[in-house]
C-alpha cells in the first residue's frame, strides 16, 4: 500500500452520498482533538492533504482520500462541546451505518499523554462490538519521553483490555514529528489485510 497516492476524493454529508464501495476502507475514529488530519497529512506526506484547524471539530462529514488500492476515510471527531446534540447524535448515526455496511478496518486514536476519556473507552468498545478489525493508534508521542510513552501506553492498554476483556490489542505509537511509527503503522494495516 503506496499511502503516498493519497488524493482528497470527496466529503459525505448524507448516507446516498457514499461513494461505491470498490477498495479497502480504513477508518479514523477519535477525540476532535486527537490529531486525525495531522496524522492523515503524516502518513500521506502531503502536508496539506487534510485541513489542520487549531479549532476542534471542523470535520463535520465523512471525509474520503483515495489512494489506487484503498480508501482513507477520515469519520467526524467525537467530544466537541460546541456542536448540538442533535448535531451529534446524527454523526453517530451516520458513523454506525457506515461501520455497519463496509468492510472496514478502524484506527482508532488516543492521546498518548492522557488517560482514555469516558468518550475513547464508549467508542473502543463499541469498535470492539462491530467485530471489526481495528489497531488502537496513540498520537501525540513525541510530547512524551521514552519512559513517559511505555508507561502511558501499558496504563492506557490496561485500561482498554479492561472495558472490553481483550488481552491483546494491537497497536502503534505515533509521532508525527518522527518516521518510525508511520513505518510501524503502515506494517500493521498490511498485516491486518494480509
Amino acid at each position: 500500500m503506496d499511502f503516498k497516492k493519497l488524493r482528497f476524493l470527496s466529503s459525505v454529508f448524507l448516507r446516498a452520498q457514499l461513494p461505491p464501495l470498490k477498495e479497502p476502507e480504513i477508518a479514523l475514529l477519535g477525540r476532535s482533538n486527537v490529531g486525525k488530519s495531522s496524522l492523515i497529512n503524516h502518513l500521506s506526506t502531503h502536508k496539506g492533504i487534510a485541513k489542520v484547524s487549531s479549532t476542534p471539530g471542523k470535520t463535520r462529514s465523512i471525509n474520503f482520500y483515495s489512494a489506487d488500492d484503498f480508501f482513507l476515510v477520515d469519520l467526524p471527531g467525537y467530544g466537541y462541546a460546541e456542536v448540538s446534540k442533535e448535531e451529534r447524535a446524527s454523526w453517530g448515526d451516520d458513523i454506525q451505518h457506515y461501520v455497519q455496511n463496509r468492510p472496514v478496518l478502524m484506527l482508532q486514536l488516543v492521546d498518548l499523554r492522557h488517560t482514555p476519556t469516558a468518550q475513547d473507552l464508549e467508542c473502543f468498545s463499541w469498535v470492539v462490538q462491530t467485530s471489526k478489525p481495528f489497531i488502537i493508534v496513540f498520537t501525540k508521542a513525541d510530547k512524551l519521553t521514552d519512559n513517559e510513552r511505555r508507561k502511558n501506553c501499558a496504563q492506557n492498554l490496561a485500561l482498554l483490555a479492561q472495558k472490553t476483556g481483550l488481552k491483546s490489542l494491537p497497536h502503534v505509537n505515533y509521532s508525527i514529528k518522527e518516521s518510525g511509527g508511520r513505518i510501524q503503522l503502515i506494517k500493521e494495516i498490511e498485516k491486518l489485510w494480509d
